[in-house]
């Protein structure tokens, strides 16, 4: 990939001596290329090359990120209308005194 880019190939070479803006530099210039691959190994059959196993892999972590925190919004929504609906029908205080008087 780097070889037939040489901007690329200058940016990753100044990122492995640790320069920092040509890291930020280089993520920058390979994330949508990478997206492009990531998209087409999702949505089919692949080979399974390192890159597919990790892209594979990742989805896969991300995928059970995904559902826990869809579960734990989903838990707090059920229990946020469960709430409301118990305290709209509590009688209201003062009431409930003088019921009880």
């Amino acid at each position: 990939m780097f070889d037939q880019n040489p901007d690329l190939k200058d940016l990753a070479e100044r990122a492995g001596q640790g320069e920092v803006q040509a890291a930020d530099d280089l993520r920058r210039a390979l994330q949508p290329q990478l997206a492009r691959i990531v998209r087409r190994t999702l949505r089919g059959p692949s080979g399974q090359s390192p890159l597919a196993r990790r892209i594979l892999a990742e989805a896969n972590q991300a995928t059970l990120i995904q559902r826990d925190q869809l579960a734990r919004q989903v838990a707090g929504r059920l229990s946020d209308s469960l709430t409301n609906r118990l305290s709209r029908s509590a009688p209201a205080a003062g009431m409930l005194e003088t019921v009880v008087a």
